[in-house]
Order: C-alpha cells, then structure tokens, then sequence
C-alpha cells in the first residue's frame, strides 16, 4: 500500500497544466479556482458592516441592494442584520 501513487498526484499534474495554460494566454483579470473562487463567490454579507463603517453610502447602497435581491429581502434588513458589526470596534 505505501508504494501506490496518491491519486492527488495525478489530478496536481493535470490542475498545474491547466493553470500554466492559463497563465500562458495572459488572460486579463484574475481567475479563482476550488476553495477560492467559492469563498469569493459565496462570501458573508458581513463585509456591509466594513462598507457602512467606512461611510462610503453610496456603494453600501448599491451592495446591500444587490444582497438584498440575492435573498429575496428588503435592503433595510440587510442594513439592520449588518448594523450592529458596524458599530463594534475591531
């Protein structure tokens, strides 16, 4: 058992050609993958509380506004759920 290939060798191999394909086409922007690409995608409305502490209403509003279409909710709770980190100290 101990001298078996670990499947992860191969799929490393694979995922490095991939990504070397990627970085070869000089793609413009920035391109997530596994973990990554979920955490950014699927990433906690608390990052409002940031947004309303640094007083920047306009793009709050437009931020809480697409969250609050995303889970089919009012702006105003999506303002209030994120009020309170807001006003904690870091």
């Amino acid at each position: 058992m101990t001298d078996a290939l670990n499947a992860y060798a191969v799929t490393a191999t694979i995922k490095r050609a991939v990504l070397e394909a990627v970085i070869d086409q000089q793609a413009p922007g920035t391109h997530f993958t596994g973990a990554a690409g979920d955490a950014v995608l699927s990433a906690s409305s608390l990052y409002l509380a940031d947004l309303i502490r640094g007083r920047n209403r306009r793009r709050t509003w437009s931020h809480a506004q697409a969250h609050a279409r995303l889970r089919n909710t009012t702006m105003r709770d999506v303002l209030a759920r994120n009020w309170p980190a807001a006003c904690t100290t870091l």
